[in-house]
């Protein structure tokens, strides 16, 4: 056929053309390592921190002394050289860690409480310092340091819980302190050692985790909305009409028949649900230990939800 030549045509490693190619990708290669390492060599080496900087820095600061023994360990473990520094640029993992801190909330937890620094301002002054070295290693020490004493700070409260061991005794159950090295989940979550656990992501320990976060933005929803009405009707069974089943209604957020005074069976069903959830004996009857219950209020259930995503 007339384009016999040039379908057989095969890339054998003996090809010259394709002898080109590999050198052509083997040259680009190493002209970007050696771009690389250039760059590294014109910045110089990147500057480590020793005990006693690391204690004096830490100490300085009201916002970071409590995670100095943590802090110590991480560095320990990496001989002294910096985590959130890779040729003098800010690795990743830092603007995925002040963006969860952002959104603590979510957890239960308060962001204002992990803003150790202001990261922006330090970022910035980085950059305009960048061509001299000696202030700007010291810079990145400074801002590395921080950035391991805000992690230690959030997940010591995200992985480790934050009610103190006097108010357990209050609790109907013990909540105990999960036993976790967070030098070592500080390592997983950049890349430097694998675990089992979803410290890389910021995953929970527990699966039922989940479904808590869900219930505590639904309950703070319901709290920014003024909360939940109260319950005063007793006793009402299935058929019966009371003026007070229309909060009844609201309380479980039945949009259909809103206005109804009726008891009905979708309304008995919600009431028998929330009676199984708080360990009631499941009556479907409106009785006065489930009125006490639904009147607990929002502010309370949330502190409950958030003991327990702990």
């Amino acid at each position: 056929m007339k384009f016999s030549s040039i379908t057989q045509t095969k890339f054998y490693p003996t090809n010259p053309a394709w002898l080109l190619f590999i050198a052509f990708i083997a040259g680009t290669m190493v002209s970007c390592t050696n771009k690389g390492e250039k760059k590294a060599a014109e910045l110089g080496a990147q500057p480590t921190v020793d005990s006693i900087y690391i204690t004096q820095f830490m100490t300085a600061d009201p916002s970071l002394k409590g995670e100095l023994q943590w802090t110590k360990r991480f560095y320990k473990e990496r001989k002294n050289r910096l985590g959130w520094f890779k040729n003098h640029t800010v690795v990743p993992e830092a603007n995925q860690l002040l963006t969860v801190i952002s959104k603590a909330d979510e957890e239960g937890l308060n962001p204002d409480d992990y803003k150790t620094k202001n990261f922006d301002q330090l970022f910035s002054e980085l950059e305009k310092v960048k061509s001299d070295s000696v202030k700007r290693n010291e810079l990145e020490k400074q801002i590395d340091l921080s950035l391991s004493g805000t992690y230690f700070k959030w997940a010591s409260d995200y992985y480790r819980g934050v009610v103190p061991p006097a108010e357990n005794k209050s609790l109907e159950w013990d909540v105990k302190r999960n036993k976790i090295k967070l030098h070592k989940a500080l390592m997983t979550f950049l890349k430097e050692r694998k675990s089992k656990y979803g410290y890389a992501s910021f995953e929970p320990l527990h699966a039922e985790y989940t479904n808590l976060k869900t219930a505590l933005k639904k309950f703070r929803e319901v709290q920014k909305n003024g909360g939940w009405p109260t319950i005063s009707a007793t006793n009402l069974k299935p058929g019966a009409s009371s003026a007070d089943v229309v909060n009844l209604r609201k309380r479980f957020m039945i949009a259909a028949d809103s206005t109804s005074q009726v008891y009905d069976a979708a309304l008995q069903s919600e009431v028998k649900s929330f009676q199984e959830q708080n360990n009631l004996k499941p009556s479907g009857i409106l009785n006065s230990e489930t009125v006490r219950f639904l009147n607990v209020p929002v502010s309370q259930r949330i502190r409950q939800v958030i003991i327990n995503m702990e």
